[in-house]
């Protein structure tokens, strides 16, 4: 057990603090192409403070070295530490600095401390959870859920993080959501029957950031949607107006009329109950999950969209049958256009 208090530069004790210890074990050499890799399992613990600023952490290993960190309001610190064979357990005492929570990485953002929460649909933690990460900057980790179903993931930069969850009896499946500096608790929920899912997220410390972009980077990863247009295939397009950005996407096609410019799905035409073959087929569009209203019988004009430079993704949706349940619904067998903003 490693255990010990965290204070601020004046020895205030520091509360509701994450402690995380890291170690790597399970060491075994791979064949390369070229040369024979290291290949290592990272192991991952952590804890919060008390209102004393005390913590503790059970089931360390002994013998091996071991970096223990904490991220505070305040401030944090990193000491490298190793339990001795003889001990059962050993000190720690932190102190949280403000100089180093101000600390940029190499791309000039401050870093984020991701807490994966894996519990059932019922609620109940679930441990022995496998944990595939990918982060911003080529991070990859894989991590295992102790008894509390709590994994953490320390000094990861900002952006979007995949994380794929994996568990004997339980469906598999990929989740995403976007970290901002700070400290962030994404709960993971798992089912026998379905996908793992992402709860609300929560933000400890800074900044409070939205989960509502969570579902779009995870119906992207997993390529739900027809296409997904990200954030940087926008900037690297620079288009003037938004529905710019839908002129290549499948089976959509982008038609300037009447002083307007609106979308129709290019499968085919309408079928009405009339048996009019000429009706087009015009596609729903929504903004952050609010319908547009349509102009009309023309449908909805995409120069009210947002400008290009708010807006995070676009996702089009060639027929229903793709449509996430929440939009979908009577109507929406032409498909849908999903603009996501950025605030």
């Amino acid at each position: 057990m490693l255990r010990g208090t965290v204070r601020d530069e004046l020895g205030n004790p520091s509360s509701n603090a994450v402690v995380t210890a890291m170690w790597q074990s399970r060491f075994a050499f791979g064949v390369g192409q070229k040369v024979d890799n290291l290949n290592y399992q990272q192991e991952t613990i952590g804890a919060m403070t008390g209102a004393d600023g005390q913590w503790r952490l059970c089931g360390v290993p002994r013998g091996l070295n071991m970096i223990v960190r904490v991220a505070a309001d305040s401030g944090t610190d990193m000491r490298r530490v190793g339990l001795p064979e003889t001990n059962a357990f050993t000190t720690v005492d932190l102190v949280a600095r403000a100089e180093a929570a101000t600390a940029l990485p190499t791309d000039g953002r401050s870093a984020a401390l991701v807490e994966l929460v894996v519990t059932s649909l019922g609620g109940a933690p679930l441990p022995d959870v496998t944990l595939n990460v990918r982060a911003p900057g080529g991070l990859e980790r894989s991590l295992r859920t102790g008894a509390s179903g709590r994994a953490l993931v320390p000094d990861v930069r900002p952006g979007v993080i995949a994380v794929q969850a994996r568990r004997v009896g339980f469906t598999p499946g990929t989740i995403a959501f976007t970290a901002q500096p700070g400290r962030k608790t994404a709960p993971i929920s798992l089912s026998e029957n379905a996908a793992p899912q992402l709860d609300t997220v929560r933000v400890l410390g800074g900044k409070r950031v939205s989960g509502r972009l969570d579902e779009f980077e995870t119906r992207r990863v997993n390529r739900a949607a027809s296409a997904s247009i990200t954030r940087e295939d926008i900037e690297t397009r620079r288009p003037v107006d938004a529905w710019q950005l839908l002129l290549d996407a499948t089976s959509v096609r982008v038609t300037p009329f009447a002083g307007g410019v609106y979308v129709m799905s290019a499968r085919g035409k309408r079928p009405t109950p009339t048996g009019d073959p000429t009706a087009p087929c015009l596609m729903n569009v929504v903004v952050d999950g609010t319908p547009l209203v349509p102009r009309g019988d023309n449908g909805v004009d995409l120069n009210e969209l947002p400008r290009p430079d708010a807006i995070h993704g676009i996702e089009p949706y060639a027929g229903a049958a793709r449509i996430p349940l929440q939009y979908g619904g009577g109507g929406k067998w032409c498909g849908l256009i999903a603009i996501w903003t950025r605030e």
